[in-house]
């Protein structure tokens, strides 16, 4: 089997490692090559806007088998997002395939460290997958080593799931790289500032995933709202509203007091509606939280 990556997306790239199970014949190529015709399966791992057009290229070139699984990689989109360039050829089966997985190092198709690391992000993922049943059967064959759950997304629902997983992959990093300019105004050393909180994080993550699957996430949660302790988390924003007033043109510190306070309103809310708090505690809480009238950090 041929898999076809355009600019050798990681993800693509590594479902052709035998490790994980996968055809051992299967190659994967990242450049046009002389013997292009008839691939009976392309991943197309390219930037959203460039789905349409690299899907008229292959085509063109005669790229794609008249049995062929053609499948992207690309989160929010459908994977009717390719039946325009590819249409009349009536035995394509086409899918979309959205892995819950953080792959941000380069990867290669040469065995190593980095390679390892994409392997295990991916082994054991959550995969989104869209399109005809003939076509993610296909798909569920090409990939299935890699697959711990797989949910069928319809076209309309997928931006909203591609949403959620940035919320929780790319805004958890905008939430490290928020505490460690926190941290750093307090004139801690920034290894141990980056060691540390990446520790902790590795932790809280830990909490949450022993936390049954249909149980209220806020069972695995520490710290002062969790105590409903207003008096810290008043003396918390205090502090963050004075550091960022120190260091105006910082946008991490200017973002610190209202994310926590947004943040924290939300642990609050849910401890709220699971009766995890008594009223004397949520009444402060909730005054703790109230927004300040006035102040150019924290509007």
């Amino acid at each position: 089997m041929r898999l076809f990556v355009r600019d050798a997306d990681r993800r693509a790239a590594l479902l052709a490692d035998p490790a994980i199970g996968a055809d051992p014949d299967l190659r994967v190529d990242a450049a046009a090559g002389p013997d292009w015709a008839a691939l009976p399966a392309v991943a197309l791992a390219v930037p959203d806007g460039a789905l349409v057009d690299v899907a008229a290229e292959l085509r063109r070139r005669g790229a794609i088998g008249p049995t062929a699984l053609i499948f992207h990689l690309a989160g929010a989109l459908p994977a009717a997002h390719l039946a325009a360039p590819l249409a009349g050829l009536l035995s394509l089966q086409i899918a979309a395939a959205h892995p819950l997985a953080a792959l941000p190092d380069p990867l290669t198709l040469v065995p190593g460290p980095a390679r390892r690391a994409g392997l295990r992000a991916l082994t054991g993922a959550t995969w989104a997958l869209c399109g005809e049943p003939d076509a993610i059967l296909a798909l569920r064959r090409l990939v299935g080593p890699l697959i711990r759950h797989t949910l069928r997304l319809a076209p309309a629902d997928r931006a909203a799931w591609h949403a959620a997983a940035a919320i929780v992959a790319n805004d958890l990093a905008a939430l490290l790289m928020i505490g460690e300019a926190v941290a750093l105004s307090a004139g801690v050393e920034p290894a141990a500032v980056r060691a540390g909180h990446l520790h902790l994080a590795h932790s809280a993550l830990q909490a949450l995933a022993a936390v049954p699957a249909k149980g209220p996430l806020w069972r695995g949660l520490t710290g002062a709202v969790r105590r409903g302790d207003a008096a810290t988390i008043g003396h918390h924003l205090a502090v963050l509203q004075q550091a960022a007033a120190e260091a105006p043109a910082l946008a991490a510190l200017q973002a610190a007091a209202p994310t926590h306070r947004l943040l924290s309103s939300v642990l609050v809310e849910s401890l709220a509606a699971g009766q995890a708090l008594d009223t004397v505690q949520l009444r402060a809480l909730r005054a703790a939280l109230q927004p300040p009238s006035s102040g150019p950090s924290d509007a």
